[in-house]
């Protein structure tokens, strides 16, 4: 599972009108598909990455051995880029060829932003994602979660 906070597993919360932060992988969406559907899954969620951020961070590891991978990534190119952009765009297809280099049979599943984020940027992200997991091979899917 590579994404970024709502993979790793962070929550917010405001204490005393100060936003903080708690991080913990037992309530991760990759924990609770590993326990109902009893297979394994690494979680490679980094909270406050960029798509360009996850894949500089990534570039050099081993992502060799996995079946399928779901990408859920974007949040934080619309926050903090305001969108989709062209260095989105490449290193999506960057984390895409890797891990069909490394992994000869995968299933790759792009996932859209979460239906409660929405606003110009998130809209322009959702795009961005839905063009290109469509230009894809059939070995990449496209997961619409708005």
């Amino acid at each position: 599972c590579i994404g970024d906070s709502f993979t790793q597993g962070v929550f917010n919360y405001r204490e005393g009108g100060e936003q903080k932060y708690y991080v913990s992988g037992k309530y991760s969406y990759p924990t609770y598909l590993k326990k109902t559907s009893g297979v394994d899954c690494e979680n490679l969620g980094q909270g406050s990455m960029t798509v360009a951020d996850w894949y500089n961070h990534y570039k050099d590891a081993d992502l060799s051995g996995f079946d399928c991978a779901i990408i859920l990534l974007g949040t934080n190119d619309a926050i903090k880029n305001g969108g989709w952009t062209a260095a989105a765009e490449q290193a999506m297809a960057s984390i895409v060829a890797k891990l069909k280099a490394q992994n000869k049979k995968i299933q790759i599943f792009i996932c859209t932003m979460f239906p409660w984020q929405t606003g110009a940027g998130f809209d322009q992200v959702n795009s961005g994602i839905r063009q290109f997991a469509n230009s894809q091979a059939e070995d990449v899917a496209l997961v619409d979660l708005q």
